[in-house]
């Protein structure tokens, strides 16, 4: 992993492959392990599941969001896209072809949204 991508409060994997949130960030982060971003994690976080039915009555997950303040929303489409929805306007896509892959780059796309960290609610 590349330190500058890495903030502290970012949940990685140890060299021992446990989850630690980082009190530091160091030079070299080369022993860490970034973790993949997971429907679990997101429930964890406290996103809510988009669930829409299809033709034959079918639940689907189009994705998950979580508020951003004053009625905007964080979406996270099932390939892990993201974009800003809003009842005002359409939705916005911030990163047009680019991927969150892991819990880092989610949680430090919210901080630089709302400037509080995501933190896990269970």
């Amino acid at each position: 992993m590349d330190a500058s991508e890495l903030m502290i409060g970012n949940y990685v994997k140890d060299p021992y492959g446990k989850v630690i949130g980082l009190v530091s960030v160091d030079a070299d982060a080369s022993m860490l392990t970034p973790i993949p971003l997971t429907e679990e994690w997101l429930l964890s976080f406290g996103f809510e599941s988009n669930f829409s039915e299809n033709e034959d009555g079918q639940i689907l997950t189009d994705g998950w969001k979580i508020s951003v303040g004053e009625g905007t929303w964080l979406t996270v489409e099932t390939d892990w896209s993201c974009g800003l929805e809003n009842p005002k306007m359409d939705a916005l896509v911030l990163f047009k072809n680019h991927i969150i892959k892991y819990i880092h780059q989610l949680q430090n796309l919210y901080f630089a949204l709302t400037g509080e960290e995501l933190t896990l609610k269970n």
